[in-house]
This record gives structure tokens, sequence and C-alpha cells, in this order.
């Protein structure tokens, strides 16, 4: 399955735009991974002002498997 730059970018912001309200209103359970998590989050959103948008895409998609395994 190929994707086209256009749904690239419109499923890295969809997410992007999902997690940025996920964590401002997380509270966890179990602080052992909250500075794991945030460390994630906070370089998506390092790389995602960078521009660099693959690794922002990779780090969205960890965010999202880490959070579906809790």
């Amino acid at each position: 399955m190929e994707i086209n730059e256009e749904e690239f970018f419109y499923y890295l912001d969809r997410e992007y735009k999902k997690l940025e309200l996920i964590f401002k209103n997380i509270k966890f359970l179990d602080n052992r991974f909250e500075d794991f998590l945030i460390s994630y989050y906070k370089d998506l959103k390092y790389f995602y002002e960078k521009k660099d948008f693959v690794k922002a895409f990779e780090l969205e998609n960890y965010i999202w498997g880490i959070l579906d395994a809790l």
C-alpha cells in the first residue's frame, strides 16, 4: 500500500492533534510510565516543530502503541 504526501500529512496532523488533547488531560495511575511517555511526547513535538515529519510520525506510533498497551 502506498500513501501519498497529502495522506501522510493528513494522518500526521490528525494524530498530533489527538495526542495534544490527551497529554493536556492525562492522569497517570502508574508513575512508572509517566516520564517515559512524556519524554516521547516532547520528542514528538520537537521533531514536528523542526519539520522532521518522518520522525514525528514514528513517535506518534510509538506513543499510541504504549498507550494501547496500558
